[in-house]
């Protein structure tokens, strides 16, 4: 998969649904670190 995020908040990922009531998602997103750089991360909900 290629992403390249340019704004913090754009996430691209999935989402697999066990029932209308549980769900997992995975994805990748651009955070904004201390010292104000940014990196690309997983995301795991």
């Amino acid at each position: 998969m290629q992403f390249n995020p340019r704004k913090h908040g754009y996430e691209a990922g999935i989402t697999l649904w066990w029932s209308q009531f549980s769900h997992a998602t995975i994805g990748i997103t651009l955070v904004e670190l201390y010292d104000g750089q940014s990196e690309k991360r997983a995301i795991l909900r």
